[in-house]
């Protein structure tokens, strides 16, 4: 489910907790557990909406994600 969750995050920069909860087809409870264990592994944070105290914004740490990403052959 996590790889899930980063996936959607990557594609929907600055997604909040409940779009994605929608996205992945979960109840948003659930998906706050996702994201409290990816914010803690320090793969995603959660920043303010600038609009809605009420909203987290989930955004990811690139650089924890730099060695899951393939790495193109040297030229």
């Amino acid at each position: 489910m996590q790889w899930r969750a980063l996936k959607r995050i990557h594609q929907n920069e600055g997604i909040s907790q409940a779009e994605l909860a929608d996205l992945l087809d979960m109840e948003p409870i659930a998906v706050g557990r996702v994201v409290d264990r990816l914010q803690k592994s320090g793969f995603i944070e959660r920043r303010g909406d600038p609009e809605d105290r009420r909203v987290w914004r989930l955004h990811l740490l690139p650089h924890r994600l730099l060695p899951l990403i393939p790495q193109s052959p040297a030229l």
